[in-house]
């Protein structure tokens, strides 16, 4: 099995600075854009160890209509999608979910077996 690959320092600190100036989150942009050898979890791993922390702020939203606060998931944040369409989607998932209980119920009832 061949050895995990090591990282200059210089590497190290340029990719700390980087990351803390970047408002992104998570560290996989940070590997794809400095064409890193390692990981996002190794990324992970390090910034944990040395205690890195942004240094920007996010501002009201992430940037595109200022129409609505933000929202932790940065899947969300990239989409700008608004509270209320977050909440109506949550609505109809949960919905669904009720559904397939239900249906999951009827198949566990006694007698029920197959």
């Amino acid at each position: 099995m061949p050895a995990h690959p090591k990282l200059p320092e210089e590497i190290w600190t340029d990719a700390r600075t980087r990351w803390e100036s970047d408002p992104r989150e998570g560290y996989a942009w940070l590997v794809a854009d400095m064409a890193l050898h390692v990981t996002g979890a190794a990324v992970r791993k390090k910034a944990k160890k040395e205690g890195w922390r942004k240094k920007v702020a996010r501002s009201g939203c992430c940037g595109c209509c200022r129409n609505h606060e933000p929202v932790k998931k940065s899947s969300v944040d990239r989409e700008c999608i608004p509270h209320s369409e977050i909440l109506d989607r949550l609505a109809r998932a949960l919905e669904i979910v009720e559904d397939c209980a239900a249906a999951l119920r009827e198949t566990m009832l006694p007698g029920n077996h197959r």
